[in-house]
């Protein structure tokens, strides 16, 4: 069985929702947990390790426990296979935003989950003309703008403290939004609850299984989708995992 804690905030809830059954699908067995705090940025994260305070809403399986955990305990309760950090979304381009929390975090984890590979979620910018670009940094306010930034900081960050690798989460809404448009948001920055939450859901599996999602059946999604989208959502899952050296 492999056993993926996420430390992260609505994004992670997201990009966990079909994990499991899509691990379950390709024949694997899995355990995904989500620690999860709305709009919690990597400083924030890193005060509530320091307060080791049960601020965590505890996410099993892609669904809530509606128990509240600390990170501590949630990292000493299992033996991880991966562990997946999570910026605040509009921070997420925002190099030195990221120091030094998550560098602590990191050595917090190695500490808890000695034997965890540990892995950033890049994440996805936000639909043309989303309110959201009000909270973004000057350096990008659209999203032709922010859709390099949140590249090439998630693969610095990656860079600089010896993580295992990025999971593509941008890549892959970026190609699919050219192609689908606000199918795949439910609001200014939020995955649909059927075909961006499946689409993210594919790519973790794609990156963390190692499995091509075009060769998974599970289609069974919480709000009506068509095949030919949920086809499309696999295709570019692929390819940004492939992108990213996943998938030989």
């Amino acid at each position: 069985m492999k056993k993926i804690l996420s430390i992260g905030n609505s994004f992670g809830v997201d990009s966990a929702r079909y994990i499991y059954s899509i691990a379950r699908a390709g024949g694997e067995r899995v355990k995904i947990v989500g620690l999860f705090i709305g709009a919690c940025s990597l400083k924030k994260h890193h005060k509530h390790m320091i307060d080791n305070d049960n601020a965590y809403e505890l996410y099993l399986n892609g669904a809530s426990s509606g128990i509240f955990v600390n990170m501590k305990e949630a990292l000493l309760s299992d033996e991880w296979d991966a562990v997946v950090f999570q910026h605040v979304s509009y921070h997420a381009g925002n190099l030195p935003s990221f120091f030094p929390y998550i560098e602590e975090l990191s050595a917090f984890v190695k500490k808890c989950a000695p034997n965890a590979k540990q892995y950033m979620h890049q994440t996805w910018t936000y639909p043309v003309g989303s309110s959201m670009f009000d909270l973004t940094p000057e350096i990008y306010k659209t999203r032709e703008e922010m859709i390099p930034y949140l590249k090439s900081t998630c693969e610095e960050v990656v860079k600089r403290t010896g993580m295992q690798g990025v999971i593509p989460s941008l890549l892959a809404m970026t190609s699919l939004y050219e192609e689908l448009g606000n199918k795949i948001y439910r609001d200014d920055l939020h995955a649909s609850y059927g075909l961006g939450r499946f689409a993210l859901g594919c790519v973790w599996y794609g990156a963390l299984f190692n499995k091509n999602p075009e060769e998974n059946d599970f289609c069974d999604l919480d709000e009506p989708c068509d095949i030919q989208d949920i086809i499309l959502a696999r295709k570019h899952a692929k390819m940004a995992c492939e992108a990213y050296g996943y998938l030989k």
